[in-house]
């Protein structure tokens, strides 16, 4: 009796001397997938200067597009390793020492020869012969949410925006007629690219037939259609000049009304 009255007490000793249990909260709060949604995405308007035909001032326009803030660069770093992967063939082949053709029979005796034995012409240590670790085949590309694919290039243009590297220049359909390279070299004279700078021109459209043959031959241009961005075509830019018309699809696009929509 006394074992068992002395186990009682030390139960309630222990009860007594445990410590309350908090309740259970709620359910523990959503993970965001490439953690987009924990980021402090919001829109940035910032003014950009505009020219007109002739170089001359013409007030500014209000870029209003979307950035990750303080996690942009390294959402738009993992944007364009995903964009350069993307673009590589991965068709490099070479030919391991079973695949290359021949090698069955020894190609001299083991001895008296004064060279170093050989079994096989193919081997790898020969010319000729197979590749020890060669490249094969294979699938480079990675996957990357379409969200994230937009909130970077939105990112990199409203970096630019702010560094001064982004102009708008008016509608330049109609203005290269004549298809002159040089016509589209004094223009972008005019539009403030510099000689040796890299420029990249946002057009609305593809429908220019004119301007894209007039600057085909310039070397540092590159032409980009508002409604396909490259965002490594972005980053090399020194000077990223959009069309007027454009601006308005890339507010529209990578603004706060393509995220409310």
């Amino acid at each position: 009796m006394r074992g068992a009255a002395r186990g009682a007490t030390g139960a309630g000793r222990a009860a007594g001397m445990a410590p309350a249990v908090a309740a259970p909260a709620g359910p523990p709060a959503r993970r965001a997938v490439g953690g987009v949604a924990a980021r402090a995405a919001g829109a940035g308007a910032v003014a950009v200067p505009a020219v007109d035909a002739a170089g001359g001032d013409a007030g500014a326009a209000e870029l209003r597009v979307r950035t990750a803030g303080a996690n942009a660069n390294g959402l738009v770093h993992r944007s364009l390793v995903a964009a350069l992967r993307n673009r590589r063939q991965g068709s490099a082949s070479t030919l391991t020492r079973g695949e290359v053709r021949g090698g069955g029979k020894k190609p001299y005796a083991q001895k008296g020869t004064g060279s170093a034995r050989r079994g096989s012409r193919v081997s790898p240590l020969l010319p000729g012969g197979g590749v020890i670790f060669g490249p094969k085949p294979r699938d480079y590309s990675i996957k990357m949410n379409r969200k994230e694919r937009r909130l970077a290039l939105s990112s990199a243009l409203h970096s630019a925006a702010e560094a001064g590297d982004v102009t708008v220049v008016p509608d330049l359909a109609g203005q290269f007629a004549e298809r002159k390279t040089k016509a589209v070299v004094a223009a972008l004279k005019a539009f403030g690219v510099a000689e040796g700078e890299k420029a990249l021109l946002v057009v609305k459209d593809d429908e220019n037939v004119d301007l894209f043959l007039s600057g085909r031959n310039v070397a540092k241009l590159t032409f980009n259609i508002a409604d396909r961005l490259d965002i490594y075509e972005v980053l090399k830019a020194d000077k990223i000049l959009i069309e007027e018309p454009a601006v308005a699809f890339l507010n529209k696009h990578y603004g706060e009304e393509e995220e409310e929509e």
